[in-house]
Parts: structure tokens; sequence; C-alpha cells
């Protein structure tokens, strides 16, 4: 859950501290690969000064707990893996491809669902669903050069030469989901 949520932390643009007994070799594997700062030592609740954004994901609940309620008492974001009630935010499962961020997710309350449902709609994106978007990415660069600025044009090309291509990729995309 950890490395789940440092990929996500990441991908974002962030740089995430790590806290941790233990390093999975996920972790390792973050931690090298972006030079994240890395403290090998249990968890105190002092650990969280200085810092804005805090996730808790110990694998001890009450430990989650106790940091997510400090991290409330300081005002800080917090994102308890084991206890939704003690989060001033969540994090949803994203599918991100070629110009498309899909958000999924739960409010915290079934995480392992959104997680699925992540992993099916990325298989959804096959190679011929990308090829897909790539025409339509390159159709929409041409509708703006077309239009020179000049918004009616640009909505009324998009609407007669670009909103067909779209509608028949979203209807594939959902055919594919009812098989």
């Amino acid at each position: 859950m950890a490395a789940r949520k440092v990929a996500h932390l990441i991908e974002a643009g962030a740089k995430p501290s790590i806290i941790t007994i233990e390093l999975s070799d996920e972790l390792k594997s973050y931690v090298q690969q972006y030079q994240l700062s890395v403290q090998q030592k249990s968890v105190e609740l002092t650990d969280i000064d200085g810092f804005q954004l805090i996730i808790a994901a110990t694998n001890d609940k009450a430990l989650n707990d106790a940091i997510a309620q400090q991290a409330i008492d300081l005002k800080l974001l917090v994102n308890n893996v084991t206890n939704a009630a003690l989060c001033t935010f969540q994090m949803p499962a994203v599918v991100r491809r070629q110009g498309i961020e899909l958000a999924i997710g739960t409010g915290g309350e079934l995480p392992y669902v959104s997680h699925r449902l992540k992993k099916h709609i990325e298989e959804l994106f096959t190679c011929e669903k990308m090829e897909a978007l790539n025409k339509i990415a390159s159709i929409r660069k041409e509708i703006l050069t077309k239009a020179q600025g000049n918004s009616n044009c640009r909505k009324e090309l998009l609407d007669a030469e670009l909103a067909p291509l779209v509608d028949e990729f979203i209807q594939k995309l959902f055919s594919q989901i009812q098989n």
C-alpha cells in the first residue's frame, strides 16, 4: 500500500520522504530511481513535523490513527490508509493514457475496488485504442490550425470533424466493457 501511495505521489510530481522500518523491494526501487529521502526507523508522532502532506501507511492501524489525528490537529493534509474517517484527502486510482486521465475514487471506503477498476480500465486501452487516440489528437491539432484562433470556427470544426471520432472511440470502449 505504501509503495502504491509513493508511486501516485511521484506521478503527480512530488518527491516524497519515506519513514519506515523496512523498505520493500518496490520502495527500494523508487528510492533509487527518484533519489528519495528515506529514514529507516520506527515511525514516531514527531516525524510529521515540517511536512505539509502525510500518508499514514504503516502496518499498525493504531499508529496510523495516531499519526492521522496528530496531522489533523496540526491542520496538515493526511491520508490514513486504514481509516477513511481520519483522512483530510483521498487519493483516487488514476488511469493515464495519452492525454486522458480517469480518476476512480470510492471516498476511501473501497480502495481495493478502485484499484481493481483501474486495472480493468487500463486493459481496455489496447494498441487499437491508442491508435484511435493518436488520430483524434492529430485531427484536433489540424482543427486548431484551421480555426486560426476563431473560437466559433473551432467549435464548429470540433463538432463536425472531431466529435464523431470521439463518440466512436467512447462507444467502442464501452462496448468492450459490456462484453
